[in-house]
């Protein structure tokens, strides 16, 4: 009684999901994710498992997600599982491997399917889709033809750059009694690479310069491979013009073959075989970053903005802004992170600046070109505000302090008046006189004292020592005793303000009245 109800459980569940495969929505007539899966016919042994490769190759310009697989219909006897995989970016290919495990003596069916779901996430219309592919499984399913035929690769590293054509050479060893008869060889690989071959037979002649965006090259081989004979196929791969996404990209290949059992049974089979070629831009761009100690390409345009900016920063004497940065430094890295973000984000919203997904010799000397255009540009923006600052700090200006006061004739190297000015009944004394038709003039300051009994004279003592020992030129003790001031100042043991709310003025020289000797620069 349990049994069935477990086996009709099974079936619901079965429907169930088949129903809601037939009712995910469709986009267009071909779904965005091509799949392959090797082996796709195989003899499985009660308790033995058997790893099953699936090559998954998003044909869309979106990326997709949400994966889920499953093998229909269901047994008992039999249990499919693949890996986490979250997502395929645009015009990307991804192997994952699977497992198949059987623990049972009877299959109710021979023909399965491999079904995957997934979402194409596409900002105007997101929506879900299925691929699906067949296999067979059973104790007396026809024999595989990786069972009869090895393929070896050589180089086994391939790398593959602009501009360069690697060669390739596939071998083909028939390790059967049999004899097989290879008619084509089918070749799976991302739009941006191309294959081609001397052999004019292979019907292979791709010149590199203008991809078709196929994703597939058909080899009509027709080749006859006695018992453990070996073949080689030469070819070479390359790069279009246009754009490359760099690291491993994934290829696969399928052979085509018949042979005859016992003179009699005639048997088709496909051999496949996967192999990685590494794409870059350029010879040696990794030790380019090597040298330069920048971890990745990423974060080459901050790097280089903040170096030439350092670069030509450092040759200036600085008054303002002290800046020293050293490329370990953490602020250092903060910095080219948050710079090379920003530059990702201006290059997102235009493809010829696609520089981290979308690589080609242009456009890597167009990011380094930029990188030191706009570290030049941060250099000069920086020279012009610290020329606005320092002229800042030159002049007084009405709304300054006499802290701030005290702080700008350090910087100009100004020493305390001798004379007063008397202007609007009021006297003032003339701040850095260079004999000009404008001066800027200064009130008396009041000094109101907020320490205890011992602070307040000692601040009065040193104001009074101030006033009775002005120095007509400045000196290292007028230097002294403004730093006293300024830390007077800012330790709230003294307050320094305008006599009766006075400010500094800019005014005419002939407006001012004749000198007078000063009495009190300072008064309580």
């Amino acid at each position: 009684m349990v049994g069935k109800k477990f086996t009709s459980l099974i079936v619901f569940l079965t429907l169930f999901l088949c129903l809601s495969i037939t009712n995910v929505k469709a986009h267009d007539s071909t779904n965005a994710l091509e799949m392959v899966l090797f082996p796709a016919e195989l003899n499985l042994q009660n308790g033995e498992s058997q790893a099953i490769v699936l090559y998954l190759n998003n044909t869309s310009e979106h990326s997709i997600n949400e994966f889920t697989f499953s093998l229909l219909p269901a047994e008992n006897s039999l249990a499919f599982s693949c890996p986490d995989l979250k997502e395929i970016k645009p015009k990307t290919s991804q192997l994952l491997d699977c497992m198949l495990s059987r623990q049972g003596l009877t299959l109710k069916n021979e023909k399965f399917e491999i079904v995957t779901t997934y979402q194409v996430a596409s900002k105007e219309n997101p929506h879900n889709e299925a691929s699906s592919q067949k296999i067979t499984i059973g104790l007396n399913a026809q024999t595989v033809l990786n069972d009869l035929a090895k393929i070896e690769i050589n180089p086994k590293d391939i790398v593959i750059r602009e501009a360069e054509q690697p060669f390739i050479l596939i071998e083909i060893q028939n390790i059967s009694e049999y004899t097989l008869e290879i008619n084509s060889l089918e070749i799976r690989h991302p739009g941006f690479i191309g294959f081609s071959s001397s052999n004019p037979s292979y019907n292979l002649s791709a010149d590199c310069k203008t991809s078709n965006n196929a994703e597939k090259s058909v080899v009509p081989l027709n080749l006859s491979l006695k018992a453990h004979e070996t073949r080689e196929i030469p070819m070479t791969a390359c790069l279009f013009e246009g754009g490359t996404l760099l690291g491993q990209q994934a290829i696969i290949l399928e052979f085509d073959a018949n042979w005859t059992e016992n003179k009699a049974s005639n048997r088709s089979g496909i051999l496949r075989k996967t192999l990685s070629i590494n794409v870059e831009t350029f010879a040696g761009s990794s030790s380019i970053i090597s040298v330069l100690g920048v971890p990745s390409f990423f974060l080459l345009p901050g790097f280089l903005m903040i170096s030439i900016f350092l670069l030509f920063w450092n040759l200036l004497p600085h008054k303002i802004f002290k800046i020293n940065l050293e490329p370990k430094s953490i602020n250092f890295w903060v910095l080219s992170v948050s710079l090379s973000l920003l530059f990702t984000w201006i290059g997102s919203q235009s493809n010829n600046l696609q520089y981290f997904t979308n690589f080609t010799m242009q456009k890597i000397l167009k990011v380094w070109a930029n990188g030191i255009m706009w570290g030049f540009l941060l250099f000069i923006l920086m020279v012009i505000a610290e020329y606005i600052v320092v002229l800042s700090e030159k002049n007084p200006r009405e709304t300054d302090s006499p802290k701030t006061i005290f702080r700008k004739m350090k910087r100009n190297k100004t020493s305390f008046p001798q004379k007063f000015v008397l202007y609007k009944s009021h006297y003032y004394w003339i701040f850095n006189n260079n004999l000009s038709e404008k001066v800027w003039i200064i009130p008396t300051i009041q000094c109101k004292y907020f320490g205890n009994t011992a602070e307040n004279d000692q601040a009065q003592e040193l104001i009074d020592d101030i006033q009775t020992g002005i120095k007509p030129a400045f000196s290292e003790e007028t230097k002294q005793e403004l730093d006293n001031l300024i830390k007077l100042s800012k330790g709230f043991k003294v307050k320094f303000e305008w006599k009766e709310s006075l400010k500094p003025i800019k005014v005419d020289i002939f407006e001012v009245d004749q000198q007078k000797n000063i009495d009190a620069l300072f008064m309580e």
